[in-house]
């Protein structure tokens, strides 16, 4: 029976950012592809690695949210020869049918969306040393620059300090500084394709057809010209015939009369509007092509209308797409594996390059000795005084409060009020730093205050326990500037209290 591993105390990732877990799984390979289906692009992307360990695991993958536009629509997880293809699944059912399966010992796959649109694939029952790729289908529209060229952007990775923080530990993306061998094959005919990497690159072109090797965290961004013979307004493939689709830019489509088969979809992207028309998957015909899958769950995603009447929800999961509510899901034959929880292992990203901006300075290197007998020791003020002056403050506001010192209060909070100020300051995280961009949201901080000296004497009790409780609210949202938060937080409540106290003075 394999080994299992439970999340114990989930308030335990607020406090500590540490605990990591077991070590995770590092990606062997990658593999982009991409047909070119003006004003559409069939993206699939390929991540393979391997369970190294002696146990059987559940591999977390977390990846970032898909392009504006973007519709997922297939996830296929091959494990070592057998191939799993994942099918549309109302989230709820999802979870309780995975749920079962883990204690029973199948086989589960799981694609949800999570807050922010964060992709979270889930892999149970993986067999030691057994190899696994996941490869992810979407259409995604390109954006045009003009008449005769769009632009395409896929990201491999993401910096998960800028866009995971509403995720606990568990879920959040992992990065790795390795690198591993990254592949890209675009089909484009009658289409010229160029690769940008950075302002230091030259364009490379991208023969059709043909793979070429990438850094396996930059962002994709290809360019793309009409080269006369293909428009990019507009591509199809028996449009007039059953399994046929078509998709164009601007121009209203109107399927054949004698087609039965048909799914009319359209979406506004930057004020243009992409229609397509795709099959239904009927049982009656051969499969879909990979082409009419793609434009299927695209058009299913835009305001559907059909030959025949028919729930929209319902074509949108017959057409396999992944949303809000909709899982893509997969649960083996039972008795397949051995019965227990798997070991959970993540599977890390590679981390991406920084940004010139981001760029650390050199470190300065000075001398062993500045002087015969000096030696460099400067180490960054602790200001403990500000702690043990706080601590005073404290308790002789509480001793007053007790009515067992006749000081007066506003005095004493004017100083706890200024002693709070220099403790923010001294907690301030710096500019540079990730969570320097979400500090705004402490803001909310001074609405208990406001509230106080607007509401008057009614709004006191509500006002002093929501400055109470936001600080709390807060603290998820703000990984690496946590002592800050609390130190807000203080600064808040010191601010409502002497709101409070002004307006009961003035009242009295």
């Amino acid at each position: 029976m394999s080994q299992s591993v439970f999340v114990v105390d989930p308030l335990a990732v607020l406090f500590r950012p540490e605990l990591t877990g077991h070590a995770a799984l590092a990606l062997d390979s990658t593999h982009v592809d991409v047909e070119l289906l003006p004003p559409l692009a069939r993206v699939a992307v390929t991540r393979c690695f391997t369970n190294r360990s002696n146990q059987i695991i559940e591999a977390l993958l977390t990846l970032p949210p898909a392009a504006q536009y973007a519709v997922t629509y297939g996830l296929e997880v091959r494990i070592n020869e057998r191939t799993y293809r994942a099918l549309a699944r109302p989230a709820a059912i999802a979870q309780r049918e995975q749920d079962a399966a883990l204690d029973a010992g199948r086989r589960t796959i799981r694609h949800e969306l999570a807050a922010g649109g964060v992709q979270l694939i889930s892999i149970a029952g993986i067999e030691p040393n057994a190899s696994v790729a996941v490869r992810i289908e979407c259409a995604q529209p390109l954006i045009r620059t003009d008449r005769d060229t769009a632009r395409l952007s896929i990201g491999l990775s993401a910096d998960p300090k800028r866009w995971n923080h509403r995720l606990d530990d568990a879920d959040a993306m992992t990065t790795t500084p390795s690198r591993h061998t990254a592949t890209l094959c675009v089909t484009a005919e009658g289409l010229a394709v160029t690769l940008h990497k950075t302002e230091a690159h030259a364009p490379q072109p991208l023969p059709s057809g043909e793979s070429l090797r990438i850094d396996c965290a930059n962002t994709i961004r290809l360019h793309i010209v009409s080269l006369g013979t293909r428009s990019l307004d507009n591509s199809a493939w028996h449009p007039g015939e059953l399994g046929g689709w078509e998709i164009s830019l601007d121009k209203p489509l109107h399927p054949a009369a004698s087609r039965s088969d048909w799914v009319h979809g359209e979406i506004v992207i930057g004020g243009r509007c992409v229609h397509a028309i795709a099959p239904r998957p009927l049982s009656t015909n051969a499969p879909l092509t990979a082409n009419a899958c793609a434009v299927l769950a695209f058009a299913s995603s835009g305001e559907v209308e059909m030959a025949a009447p028919h729930d929209i929800g319902a074509m949108r999961r017959e057409a396999n797409v992944l949303y809000a509510g909709v899982n893509l899901a997969f649960v083996g034959a039972e008795g397949e594996l051995p019965a227990g929880m798997p070991m959970l292992r993540k599977v890390a990203l590679p981390s991406p390059p920084a940004k010139p901006s981001e760029q650390r300075h050199p470190e300065v290197h000075l001398p062993e000795k500045l002087g015969p007998s000096i030696t460099p020791q400067a180490r960054p003020p602790s200001y403990r005084w500000i702690g043990w002056v706080s601590g005073i403050l404290a308790a002789v506001l509480l001793i007053n409060l007790a009515r067992l010192n006749p000081l007066p209060v506003l005095p004493l909070l004017g100083a706890f009020l200024v002693v709070s100020i220099l403790n923010a300051i001294r907690l301030t995280p710096r500019t540079d730093a990730p969570v320097f961009v979400r500090l705004p949201l402490l803001t909310v901080f001074v609405l208990p205050t406001i509230a106080v000296l607007i509401g008057g004497e009614a709004m006191s009790l509500p006002a002093f326990v929501a400055c109470l409780v936001l600080p709390l609210i807060a603290l998820p949202f703000l990984r690496g500037a946590r002592k800050f938060t609390i130190a807000m937080g203080v600064l808040g409540v010191v601010c409502t209290i002497i709101a409070i106290v002004t307006r009961l003075s003035a009242k009295s």
